[in-house]
């Protein structure tokens, strides 16, 4: 690509080659100078426009191509990573652009932890979070979330980051502003677990930005989607996890409630029940309030109901058994 407009440009698509043949220079013919004036600027215009459409086409070929792990080493080795991020600061004014450039950049650093370092390195956190407080779209916001909570994952020293550059307000600001976007609420929850995880600081952060709050009114509204499910509680669990506060102002917030009862519907897919699990063991863990709460309301039953319907889910029984040795050891 060039930065002063497109020639010859060749994209892969599918079946055989798209070719995007453009010469404004020969687009417009006035010897007029107001009018060529005008011409110009037009031009230059349609040359932005022309470069901002084959760098999102280029951007979305790509993130498709690392999906779920294909491709990713070659992209990586041929630099992909710090390519994205220069796109990403170029077009820093295109929210079409940004948005495919997160999502980009969060499939090549999936369980990578040298890609989500080169990420930092490079500066693509600081586009992320920049991205995000610059353009109040549904997509930059879907995608800047879930690639920060993928750069977040299990990189103590890109957490430390995100916190700085208040990328945990951003993605709150995204739940609040969009509640009505499933997805973006779904990837927000496992954007802000990701970065709570292991992080007293940012587990503070979260909660008192409210976070609480906001999952909770989605697990009570979204009663039938995996992904609020599935994500909110995975939400709770890494907030409660070894802080009493946070453990009661999940409680005292309808939190708890709300997990016990996407366990007491036996049609969910064993994600969600192992993320509630999760979300119980790590809330319940050291503390009786919390454990005499779930067994008055029947968790221990639920539970094992659970475990005779995923007798074969090796995961969500080994969570079970936790979570069940937890309230085994709530007071009489």
């Amino acid at each position: 690509l060039e930065s002063n407009g497109a020639r010859a440009i060749s994209l892969g698509s599918g079946a055989g080659e798209r070719m995007l043949l453009t010469d404004s220079e020969t687009m417009f013919q006035s010897h007029d100078p107001v009018v060529h004036g005008v011409e110009l600027s037009f031009r230059r215009e349609i040359d932005n426009l022309l470069v901002c459409t084959v760098a999102e086409d280029a951007l979305r070929f790509l993130a498709g191509a690392v999906f779920q792990g294909q491709n990713q080493n070659e992209a990586r080795h041929l630099g992909a990573v710090d390519a994205v991020v220069c796109c990403m600061r170029a077009f820093c004014d295109d929210a079409r652009v940004q948005a495919q450039c997160a999502r980009a950049l969060r499939f090549l650093s999936c369980d990578h932890s040298p890609s989500q370092d080169c990420v930092r390195i490079a500066g693509g956190l600081e586009l992320i979070v920049a991205a995000m407080q610059r353009h109040d779209t549904a997509s930059v916001q879907h995608w800047g979330a879930n690639a920060l909570g993928n750069m977040a994952f299990n990189n103590a020293a890109n957490k430390v980051r995100i916190r700085e550059l208040g990328g945990i307000e951003c993605v709150i600001a995204a739940m609040l502003r969009y509640p009505q976007g499933l997805g973006l609420q779904a990837d927000a929850c496992y954007a802000l677990g990701n970065i709570a995880a292991l992080s007293r600081e940012n587990q503070e952060r979260i909660v008192l930005g409210g976070a609480v709050e906001a999952v909770t009114t989605m697990l009570r509204e979204q009663a039938t989607d995996t992904g609020i499910q599935q994500w909110g509680a995975f939400l709770l669990g890494h907030l409660g996890y070894m802080n009493r506060e946070h453990q009661e102002v999940i409680r005292r917030s309808g939190g708890l409630e709300l997990v016990i009862r996407s366990l007491e519907r036996h049609s969910a897919p064993a994600r969600v029940y192992a993320r509630a699990l999760f979300a119980l063991a790590r809330n319940c863990k050291n503390n009786s309030e919390n454990t005499m709460f779930c067994v008055a309301r029947r968790a221990p039953t639920f539970i094992v109901a659970i475990m005779r319907h995923a007798r074969n889910d090796v995961d969500v029984l080994a969570v079970a058994t936790q979570t069940l040795a937890y309230l085994a050891n709530a007071d009489p």
